[in-house]
């Protein structure tokens, strides 16, 4: 796999409300164990799952802890939970989906290491803990296959977390404007 090819499939993939059409991506590069970090309401999930993947992980905590760089900290408990239970539903009817309601760290040790072709990062947006997301998640994805994430941006401490893990591991940014990265596992 070409580098320079995978960046420009990146970079050609539509924007459609907001987010990615990830099919055309997923099924040309046989992603078929995916992960998202911070669901949500599964806006950007469901596009990433429309191929049909073999194994699809829905990793989110849907609870207001206090920690403002979550986006869960501008809802009310009783809003994360209605929007668990609508995500709960709208995947019910697919079986290849596994929703993780936990911390990314403690769903991260779930996985053997080189399980993932394709995780995507959107969690705490803090520097520190997009970083151990980074740590943690790395090893869980197949040499030569997809670690992505999201809000890789000047208001986000992702920009420190990302750019230090790519130095230290020697790795190479794609940048997918407006404010999504990837990286291609060694």
């Amino acid at each position: 796999m070409k580098f320079d090819e995978v960046e420009k499939n990146l970079k050609e993939l539509r924007i459609r409300n907001y987010h990615r059409v990830w099919e055309p991506f997923m099924r040309k590069y046989k992603c078929d164990y995916v992960c998202e970090l911070g669901v949500f309401k599964g806006d950007n999930f469901f596009p990433m799952i429309s191929h049909n993947p073999r194994i699809a992980v829905a990793v989110d905590t849907w609870n207001n802890d206090g920690v403002h760089s979550k986006r869960d900290a501008s809802y009310s408990r009783e809003e994360l939970g209605s929007q668990y239970e609508y995500f709960k539903r709208a995947v019910d009817s697919l079986p290849f989906v596994q929703i993780i309601r936990e911390d990314t760290a403690k769903a991260a040790i779930q996985f053997p290491d080189n399980y993932f072709d394709f995780v995507y990062i959107d969690a705490d947006h803090s520097t520190e803990a997009c970083y151990q997301d980074l740590v943690n998640w790395y090893p869980k994805v197949k040499p030569g296959r997809f670690l992505v994430g999201h809000d890789y941006r000047r208001s986000f401490g992702v920009v420190d977390a990302v750019n230090k893990f790519i130095k230290e591991n020697k790795l190479k940014l794609i940048f997918m404007p407006p404010s999504t990265w990837a990286v291609i596992k060694k």
